[in-house]
């Protein structure tokens, strides 16, 4: 069966469902390793440095963790922050000593060395915080560096008060206000624009978030990867599938085996009606990172058209599995008890029918 334009062919409720998961795409995706940076050349790599941070005293991740990553007795250096999972991850370094350090408020401080190879990355990490005796842990602070980037010290308020109002208060329409006033006073600060077109695609204003992420990768002239895997996520919620595939194969060509970028690169083949090509891309970005219900639902989508119930189940599983309890995972564990029904009927009736 050829498969329509992407979620068309799926029962309404599970298509809602996918919508839902498409508009909730990962808005901070890792950001890649700006190779000048780490490396100081401009060499194209393959490794992927991830792990998690978890709270020495709950075993509970911690969201929103400034986790830097140096190049051992190096300068270079790059950034991430947590996922809601406690994740970080740091795609296309090269081999070599790197340490990874955390200075967040309210617990010790982390400097850990880690050895990568060249054609092996490292994953699994677990870093857990120890809280410092008498000291409550505070709202992370100083996601960048002011001493690094030379912003004025107001700009850096500012810039911390709109990450805490986007990311930690669900606030877009109130961090606004702040990534204009840093914008004011450091015009070409790219990560202000960056997290501007953040809170544009929360508030499903797509021009808007475009115009700000554009900006931010003029700026950085492309090698801020979030925003440009980012961009390829609004163009696929403006259902502007061509020049999201466009987009997403730019960030792979930065950051090779980007789960966010195959994920959104996945988004744009379904819409483009290319499912067997948007499946390899679905699996690449599951191989990278294996925690992401709405891939899940995109394999589904396909299976669900090629008629392959017995895998349709699987996706349907491994969605519950990631997401048991989530806003979808009633409907998809509906979906689920259908497609088993429907498909020990087929079964029945097979076995039943006389011999031709």
């Amino acid at each position: 069966m050829k498969t329509k334009l992407i979620l068309s062919s799926l029962p309404a409720f599970l298509a809602l469902s996918f919508l839902s998961a498409f508009a909730q795409s990962p808005n901070r995706p890792p950001r890649g390793i700006n190779p000048e940076l780490v490396n100081g050349d401009s060499a194209t790599s393959t490794v992927t440095v991830q792990g998690f941070v978890r709270s020495a005293e709950t075993d509970k991740p911690v969201d929103h963790v400034r986790v830097e990553l140096h190049r051992f007795r190096g300068a270079g250096v790059n950034l991430s922050y947590t996922s809601a999972t406690g994740e970080f991850n740091f795609p296309g370094a090269s081999g070599g000593e790197y340490q990874i350090v955390i200075e967040q408020d309210g617990f010790e401080p982390v400097n850990e060395q880690i050895q990568v190879a060249n054609s092996t990355s490292v994953n699994g990490i677990v870093i857990f915080l120890h809280r410092l005796q008498g000291s409550a842990a505070k709202a992370p602070a100083g996601i960048i560096s002011a001493s690094r980037l030379g912003l004025p010290a107001k700009a850096l308020t500012d810039f911390n008060l709109g990450i805490a109002e986007l990311y930690e208060n669900h606030n877009p329409e109130g961090s606004l206000p702040c990534f204009a006033r840093v914008l004011e006073k450091a015009p070409t600060f790219y990560e202000a624009y960056h997290h501007t077109g953040v809170a544009y695609q929360k508030l499903h204003k797509g021009d808007e978030a475009q115009k700000a992420l554009r900006k931010s990768i003029e700026l950085s002239s492309g090698h801020f990867t979030e925003s440009v895997i980012t961009l390829a996520s609004v163009l696929n919620d403006q259902q502007k599938f061509a020049e999201a595939e466009t987009v997403s194969r730019q960030a792979l060509s930065a950051v090779p085996a980007n789960w966010a970028a195959n994920f959104e690169l996945s988004r744009a083949l379904m819409g483009l009606q290319r499912p067997d090509e948007a499946e390899k891309s679905i699996q690449e970005s599951l191989k990278a990172k294996s925690e992401q219900p709405a891939a899940y639902l995109l394999l589904a989508n396909i299976h669900m058209n090629r008629g392959d119930d017995a895998s349709l189940i699987k996706d349907l599983d491994n969605f519950l599995r990631f997401d048991p309890s989530g806003p979808q995972s009633e409907k998809v564990k509906q979906l689920r008890a259908e497609t088993m029904k429907n498909s020990a009927a087929a079964k029945a009736g097979n076995s039943s029918a006389p011999p031709k």
